[in-house]
Parts: C-alpha cells; structure tokens; sequence
C-alpha cells in the first residue's frame, strides 16, 4: 500500500513502513501486535501518522460513525495487546469518532469494552488533555480497566505540544512508549485539548455558499479542505479553515460526470458515472492530478474506501470491489449483481446498499466474492424511491424520496427489520450521534431529526435550503452538496451568544452558558468584556471605547453597524483564553419623530390653486422633500408637485397633502396636512334667467342680489304680481308647517306658495308703468303669482269673505287649471286675470326683471 486509507465506517492503515492488516492476513497476526488509534479531530493527524513507528498498525476513526463501534469491529477482526488512542480529551472523557467516551456513557459500551482484549493482557493507553484529572478522570480509568480488562494509563495534565508524558494512575518505566518518532511527537505544535463542541441542531444556519460550476453531488471532508465531485467539472478542493469563506484551491476535470467522491490518505476517489472510477493524488490540494481510472462498463454513481479495497456502486453492474492497494494500479477483485444501485455505505464486514426500491445487504468479508445475505421486503417498507443509506451502530437509515426516513435494525444482517418511520421527502441522510441530518426535496430543505430512540424518530430542527445530494457533518457544521454548489451550515452553540435586540438605545447582553473548557473555568466575574463594532460588514473591527461590561447599550454611534463581544478569561491551568460572540445584524436606529407641520394654503375652489408648505424638522436628519395631494384620503395621479389647481374632480371632496422624505438612516418620513373643507364649484356670475316652466334664476358670487322689477298694466282690476320660491321648474314648494315638498295642486300649495314669496307688492296703474326694486337671495329659483283685484295681505287675513282671485304660474295650482302666465321675452311674463283663460292676450299685467 501506498497511503492512509479512510472510509467511513471502517478502518484504516498506514502502508509503506507499517505491517499491513487485512482478512487475509489476520491469522499470521500475533496477539503482541501494536495498534495506533488516531481520532480524525486531532489537528494534523497526517503527520503523525506518516511518522508511526515500523510494524505498528495505524487505525484512524471514521469521523461519521460512533468510535468505540468502529475499534470493536477491528479489534474482532485485528487482535492487538497494546493499543494507544490519540483523541481530544477532557477529565474522564474522549473524542471518539462521532461522539465520546465518558464517565456517564461507560455501561452503555459494557459488551463491546468486554471484547476489546478477550480476558488477554493487554496495556491501552490514552493521550488526550487531561483525561486522567480529578475524581471524574480516576472514576473514568478505575470503570474502563474493569470493564477491559487492560492496564490504563492516561494524563492529567495538557498532551501534545512536545508533551506525552501519561503520568496515571501510576505508570512505570516499563510503560510501551507512544509508537510515533520522537522528533515527529517534538516538533508537533498542537495539543489534544479542544472543548467539546456543543451542538444546537435546533438552529442550523446557513453561514457560507460557494458555488460551484455544475451542481455538487458529493462532498467528503479531510482536514481543512473540502473535496467536491462537480458534476460536469470533475473534483473541486475547497479549504473550509474558515467555514464562514470557503475558497477554491485546486481542480481537476474528470472524463465522465462527477458523482460522488471518498478520500483516503492522498488519494480522492471519484465516482464518475460512464467515466468509471477515477482515482486522483491530492498530496498537493492545490494540484489534484489523475493518477488511475477503471471502467466499470457501467454508471458509478457513488464509491466508499474502506482499508484496501474501493467499494463502487455502479447503477449496471452493481456492487464493484477494487483493490486499491496501490493506487496506481487498481484491479477489479469482486462483483455482486445488483442493478439499481445508488448509495453504498461500509461497515466491518458488510456493505449496506440503496437499492432503487430496497435495502440491500451484502457480505464483503470476502472481497472477490461479495455475497447478497439480506434484503428489505419490496413491499410495505421501503415502497418509494431509495436515495441514500447510513449506518450508526446497529442501524441502518435509509433516505426515501416517497416515504422519508426508513430506520432498520441491522443486528440480524439477513434480515433488516423496520423499526422507526419519519415520513419526508428524503433525498440524503447523515447520522452523527444522536441525530439524524436528512435533506430532502422542494421548499423543506434540511431536516434535523432526534434518533435517540430510533422507533420514534422526533424533528427538532429544519432550514429552509435547496435539497443536498450529500452531505458531511463534521464538528459544529454540516457540508452539504447540492445545485446551489457547496453549503456550509452551522449546527454548533455558540460559547458566547448575546440576548437582546440590536437596535439604538436597546440593551445587548453576552450570554457564556454554554462556554466550556476542558481545563476549567473561573468565577464569571472574572471574565473580562470588551464590545466592537465593525462598518464593513464584519470585515474589520474596532473596540466601543467604554463598552467593556456584559452588558452594552448601543447609542447614535452604532448605528448601522455590527456589533459583538470579545470575553476573556483565565482557565484553571492558567491561561488566557479569548472567546468571540457571532456578530449581530446591523444596529438599527430608533427613529425621531419628525417635529413641525404641513399646511395648505389656497381657497377651496374649483378652479383655485393650493399651495403646500412645511416647517419640519427632524433629528435624524431632513431629506428632499416630496408631495403627494389626496382627495378624500385617496392619493391624486400626478399630483406630486408643491401646488393643486383643483377641477371639477375634486368637488366636494377634502384636500390634504402628505410630504415625505427619507431621513438620515434611512427611515422613510411622512406628515399629513389637515384637510381642507369640501371643494365648492365656482361661484357663479350674478345674473338672472329664466328656465323652463317661466322659472326665473337668480344667480350670483354674492349672498344677496337687487332685482329691478318694470311693472305696467292694461286691465280694469287692480291687479297685484309677486315671486315665490321653488325648489325646482316643477314649482315644488317646501311647507313651512310640515318641511315636505308640495307639488302645484296639492292640498296647502297656496298657502306653502305665499310663504315662500320673496317679492308681493308688483302693482300700477291701468295704462302705466311703475319700476320697482327688491334685495333677494343669491342662487334660488322663482315663480310668480297673481293676485286679482286686490292684495297679498287680503288673502292672508282672518276673513275669507274678502279674498281676491289668486292665479299662479302652473296651471295645475289653479281652480280654473288654465294658464295664466306666459313668457312674452328675455325674463319678461305676461299674465291674464280672467278666470277661465280671458282672452288669452296675456297683456293685462307684464312684468320685465333686471339685475338692477
């Protein structure tokens, strides 16, 4: 072999100067065998590796599967007497694959610690951070020595950084030594000390995208970088150090469709759908070069190494074994039949495939003749479309486009049996821990599910992102692959997080809950805070001069802004430790009212013009101002200048007018004016007409108007002419007693007729002419009267035996219903004061009326 082989779920091995450990070499194994367990999370782990010493076995964890699972399976398979396990640790615990191993999980691994070294002697040895400190980290060695067996020795104080000294419970010089150069073990700069990372997996946010140039189908994660198979772009290097900015460093096209990719040591393998296997060297990530390809004669959608052996799925041909033990020579070594396939996932000596409609097992324990041992029913249990598979510990999660998450217990690999349903649209699945990462189609996105109790699978958390075609979860974040390219999404709690609103004048409080520390913290009062603030985005950051208690409340100065919190302390082994909050959106200003006022000057007219003026003032700042007029509340097309000339649509309705503006940040501002009162139609010109029915109308701009009245007369009978008011030409009439409008010929007409009369004392002598005046109402109407032979006051007095003879301008008002008033000219009326009609001359009293 010529590399370090990682897959998940399975075991890995250091070739070149190392003994190399497969099945078929197990029985020439001794139990003396030396074994180097490397957890994935330890900082540069290549480098200790690559300086193990000869004949030592080197095993790196999957990081995606449970840890104290994957040393079992090998151990069953590859006996040694000496193991040492490189992990992050704290006291009585250690980071192991996707989890840990802790004082208060110790009795749940019982069986699997009990055949680890099968009642033989055996010495296991753990570096990590103080493990072995305080009466946790005794408590955590005492139970892990009953429940193996081994003679333990740990640390309680800080590994790496030139230390590797293991200092408990009471080791002696015959102690095996650390399997690993001396220089290299000198010169390795990092310690096993970081806090456990804690997750929120409630709250998955999107923090990062970096496009890719074809959709992303697969994505696996090695160190610092992120390898990508871009669909029609081949494999994508993507350094991730800094989640938050992922940046390309190095491709390389592939002859086929990238669809999947799986990393081990310096090789990426890619599954290139009709391109075959492409295997490509990425000692140098920014210089991936292709180094092998094997045509499967099919379609490889999706590939998984594990130890010697890539295992491929090629949609035709089914499962494909192929030796990769020298990468530059790979040879096809086994094949299963099984069409259909489009997931693979590895683990110990089976390899659990999605089928297009099931759930297949497949024994690999012998590499050139994998064997089908077990299936799920096609039936009730996995009816939909089979996307992808997972495998934790004893179960097996299938994605299912048409029926979601599909949970088997594989603890009888013949036979899966379904024990937990979550019913999705699932297009991928990652378990790590206790949850399960599901993507799924359309508008869901990622779906975070709690699989602590694998028959009732519970959602606790989503984010609404476009459906992931793979993913990897690792640490704090989830690397999901997809059409949008490579997304990274943040599951981690923050150690320090603030509570509050960032807004001006509203308080912003740190929160350190979930700050921990694998060497202790101090009292809180000792931390130390300082607020800064950034302008660019969160690009560069400068200290809130004073802002140095937990609490910070932002003024004008922060505004627009982004805000966060830098806190300090020093742990119990002393040193000083800084941890920074996530910065807050920008601050925003809490908006000054605008002071001052808008009024409308201008008569309201049609035809008049309205002006807008303001006195406004405001803090925040007073931009250009514009107007809108309103009519009745309703805005006025196109009425956005500072004046109105109002027309005939506006009458009788209220004028207002609103100015706007936007002020200093941004606010936008409006104040209306009060309104005017109803818009009234032009005044009209004083004069008098006459209309239909011998009506006169009396108009004019003013409240009252004089009429000069020519009266002459050619009859006997001293005849009397006067003007009532109407309500209309019909000569409706309103009675004073009753308020109703009475029609000429109704009962009481006379009587509401002479009430209304403005004008009755029109009189002459026969042959004469007489000229009168008389002061009227502006904007009325009038009709006439005449009265025979005697005056008004005669048929208004108590005695109805003097009442002279009354004829009025509608025929219909009279007793005899004939006419008696004709129109001879402009404004000029006729009358006859016969009863019966006379001799229809109309001359016997005329009255012409002027504007005097």
């Amino acid at each position: 072999m010529a590399g370090l082989s990682i897959a998940p779920g399975g075991w890995s091995f250091v070739p070149a100067h190392v003994t190399e450990s497969t099945s078929d070499s197990l029985n020439s194994l001794s139990l003396g065998a030396t074994l180097l367990i490397i957890d994935p999370g330890v900082s540069d782990y290549e480098v200790l590796i690559a300086a193990a010493t000869p004949g030592t076995e080197v095993y790196r964890l999957d990081k995606q599967s449970d840890g104290i699972e994957q040393i079992t399976a090998y151990l069953k398979h590859y006996p040694a007497s000496t193991v040492h396990i490189l992990a992050h640790g704290a006291p009585g615990q250690l980071q192991l694959g996707n989890g840990e191993l802790n004082l208060e999980n110790l009795d749940t691994y019982t069986a699997a610690l009990a055949t680890w070294f099968q009642g033989n002697k055996a010495a296991l040895l753990l570096y990590g951070c103080n493990v072995a400190a305080g009466d946790t980290g005794t408590e955590f060695l005492e139970k892990l020595h009953q429940l193996t067996g081994a003679t333990l020795a740990a640390s309680t104080r800080e590994i790496g950084n030139g230390i590797w000294a293991l200092d408990a419970p009471s080791p002696t010089d015959a102690l095996p030594p650390i399997p690993i150069a001396p220089t290299a073990l000198a010169a390795y700069p990092h310690t096993l000390n970081s806090p456990p990372i804690g997750l929120d997996p409630a709250n998955p946010t999107l923090i990062s995208t970096y496009q890719t140039p074809d959709t992303a189908y697969g994505v696996s994660m090695v160190g610092h970088y992120a390898y990508v198979a871009v669909r029609s772009s081949g494999l994508q290097v993507i350094d991730i150090s800094t989640p938050t900015h992922p940046r390309l460093v190095g491709t390389v096209d592939t002859p086929g469709l990238a669809m999947g990719v799986s990393v081990v040591g310096h090789y990426a393998y890619v599954a290139d759908y009709h391109g075959g296997l492409q295997i490509i060297d990425i000692s140098t990530p920014a210089n991936p070069i292709l180094v092998n390809t094997v045509d499967t004669r099919g379609l490889v959608v999706d590939v998984s190494v594990v130890g010697r052996y890539a295992y491929v799925a090629d949609r035709i041909r089914g499962l494909q074994i192929i030796d990769i033990s020298t990468p530059t020579n790979p040879i096809l070594v086994g094949t299963c039949q099984t069409p259909g396939i489009r997931d693979i996932s590895v683990v110990g000596r089976y390899a659990y495939v999605a089928h297009i409609d099931c759930l297949q097992v497949i024994d690999i324990s012998t590499p050139t003749n994998p064997t089908l041992v077990g299936t799920t029913a096609r039936d009730d249990t996995t009816p939909g479309f089979v996307n992808g598979v997972s495998v934790v510990g004893h179960y097996a999660y299938i994605a299912d486009s048409d029926y979601g998450l599909q949970i088997f217990d594989i603890r009888t690999p013949a036979n899966p049996t379904l024990v937990g349903t979550y019913n999705t649209s699932a297009l991928e699945v990652s378990v790590v821990g206790h949850y399960a990462y599901v993507s799924t189609s359309g508008r869901i996105g990622l779906q975070v599910l709690d699989v602590s109790t694998p028959s009732n699978p519970t959602l606790v958390g989503n984010y609404n992102t476009f459906g992931a075609l793979d993913m990897s979860v690792v640490g704090g974040y989830i690397y999901a692959a997809s059409s949008l390219g490579l997304q990274v999404i943040d599951i981690s709690e923050p150690p320090i997080t603030l509570a509050g609103t960032p807004q001006e004048n509203s308080p912003l409080t740190a929160k350190v809950s979930a700050l921990m520390d694998a060497d202790g913290l101090p009292n809180r009062r000792t931390y130390s805070y300082q607020w800064q603030q950034s302008r660019d985005g969160g690009s560069t950051w400068s200290a809130v001069a004073g802002a140095t208690a937990r609490t910070f409340v932002p003024r004008d100065a922060q505004v627009g802004k982004h805000l966060r919190v830098q806190m300090q302390y020093t742990d119990l082994r002393g040193r000083l430790e800084t941890v920074t909050s996530a910065a807050t959106r920008n601050v925003v200003n809490v908006n000054d009212a605008p002071t001052g006022r808008v009024t409308i000057t201008g008569t309201a007219t049609q035809g008049q013009i309205l002006t807008a003026s303001n006195t406004l003032a405001d803090r925040d700042g007073l931009g250009p101002i514009t107007y809108q007029w309103r009519a009745d509340g309703a805005n006025i097309t196109g009425a956005t200048r500072r004046t109105l000339r109002l027309t005939q649509d506006h009458v009788g309705k209220a004028i207002s007018v609103v100015a706007r503006y936007t002020d200093g940040f941004g606010t936008p501002e409006a104040v209306a004016s009060a309104p005017t009162a109803p818009v009234n139609r032009p005044l009209p010109t004083a004069q008098v007409t006459t209309l239909p029915n011998r009506v006169l109308s009396v108009t004019g701009n003013t409240p009252t108007l004089t009429l000069a009245f020519d009266v002459s007369r050619e009859a006997r009978f001293d005849n009397t002419v006067g003007f009532y008011t109407v309500l209309d030409t019909r000569g409706r009439v309103r009675d004073p007693l009753t308020g109703n409008a009475l029609l000429p010929g109704a009962a009481g007409y006379q009587r509401a007729a002479l009430a209304n009369r403005v004008v009755s004392n029109l009189a002459t002598q026969n042959g004469q002419t007489s000229s009168y005046t008389a002061t009227v109402a502006t904007n009325q109407l009038l009709s006439s009267f005449l009265v025979v032979g005697g005056s008004v006051a005669a048929l208004l007095d108590s005695n109805p035996n003097n009442d002279p003879r009354v004829f009025f301008n509608y025929r219909a008002a009279n007793g005899d219903r004939q006419d008696h008033v004709r129109l001879l000219g402009p404004n000029t009326l006729g009358f006859e004061d016969i009863f019966g009609g006379g001799d229809r001359d109309f001359n016997d009293v005329i009255v012409r009326t002027t504007l005097a």
